[in-house]
């Protein structure tokens, strides 16, 4: 997902909150790169994870946050249930 991100020059808006609102050509880039960031990463998103970014759409930056949160998360029932989703996922 980062490489994508990053082909489509939009990863600034993930890693950076929103510019200060008197630098309108700063803030004008800005919100075309999270609105661009946003567009790809609900666009490769599952249900599952969709879930997890729908409070946070707004903002490139906090929906990274939070999908990062949900999977970067290293307990055990965590590490079940994403053992449990690698094992029942087709191959096609």
């Amino acid at each position: 997902m980062r490489l994508k991100l990053e082909d489509k020059n939009c990863f600034y808006a993930v890693e950076n909150d929103a510019p200060a609102l008197d630098d309108e050509e700063l803030l004008a880039d800005y919100n075309a790169q999270n609105n661009k960031a946003r567009c790809q990463i609900a666009k490769f998103l599952g249900p599952y994870a969709l879930n997890i970014v729908k409070p946070h759409i707004t903002s490139a930056k906090a929906m990274w946050d939070a999908l990062k949160a949900a999977y970067e998360n290293k307990s055990a029932s965590n590490q079940a249930n994403l053992l449990v989703r690698l094992l029942t996922t087709k191959i096609s």
